[in-house]
């Protein structure tokens, strides 16, 4: 779930490969004509099971509440490997105060 107007973290989480070994991952979270993108260079946290990056209030603010947004996580290691998330569907929440505080 995603509140607009908050700062939310967005986790994955791996069991299969390890974050650290990746050279380059991003987030990507769509929502009709809004997308928003993290790069693992803006990650708050990367341990050997997870990523963590941390939305603004901006960016969650530009999302409609009432409606899903799509978040997914692709990465590539050294090796040219790609790989990524599948597709999880996000509640995007309404706040009574609108604005950045």
């Amino acid at each position: 779930m995603i509140i607009r107007g908050t700062t939310p973290p967005i986790r994955f989480s791996f069991s299969d490969v390890n974050p650290l070994e990746m050279t380059a991952a991003f987030l990507t979270i769509r929502q009709n004509d809004v997308t928003i993108e993290k790069e693992l260079s803006s990650a708050v946290s990367v341990t050997e099971s997870m990523i963590e990056w941390q939305l603004s209030q901006e960016e969650t603010l530009a999302l409609e509440a009432g409606r899903l947004a799509q978040v997914q996580c692709r990465y590539r290691f050294e090796s040219g490997a790609v790989g990524a998330s599948r597709i999880y569907d996000e509640n995007v929440c309404a706040v009574l105060k609108e604005g950045e505080i």
